[in-house]
């Protein structure tokens, strides 16, 4: 009830995965807001399950749209990041860690040297999907509410 503490901006980076309560925490957020406070979210869409038992779940900015908006949140403005080759360059990444070492070093320079080099060529290039016209394949997003 202390209303002490306010905000104009609260900032929560890379953890909505982590929290079990979400409805519960964005609810006490709005709290803390002064009015007119925005609430600044970045999320990742694709991740490896990591600091288990505490990554929960992942929204998509569609759902913690709907969320903030449920919420009485009143402008939410969200813009994707990265696209579907960054995405492979992430999850190839995130799979060279499971290889031994002898296998390891030949992966990583392939990785470096010949698909990286090709990936970060297509995602600049193609940012589009040519097959699905309202489906896209980000690597993350970040989000505004306002209050």
């Amino acid at each position: 009830k202390d209303n002490k503490y306010k905000a104009d901006l609260i900032i929560i980076p890379n953890l909505i995965h982590h929290i079990p309560y979400h409805l519960a925490f964005f609810k006490n957020l709005k709290k803390l807001l002064n009015k007119n406070g925005k609430i600044y979210v970045f999320e990742p869409l694709v991740r490896e399950l990591h600091q288990a038992p505490d990554d929960y779940l992942r929204f998509t900015p569609f759902g913690l749209s709907k969320i903030f908006t449920d919420l009485g949140y009143q402008k939410i403005n969200f813009q994707q990041e990265g696209g579907p080759f960054s995405v492979i360059s992430y999850c190839y990444d995130q799979a060279l860690q499971y290889l031994p070492k002898k296998i390891l070093d030949i992966e990583k320079k392939f990785f470096m040297n010949e698909l990286l080099p090709k990936l970060e060529k297509y995602e600049k290039k193609y940012k589009k999907n040519l097959k699905r016209s309202h489906s896209s394949f980000p690597m993350s997003y970040s989000i505004i509410a306002k209050k």
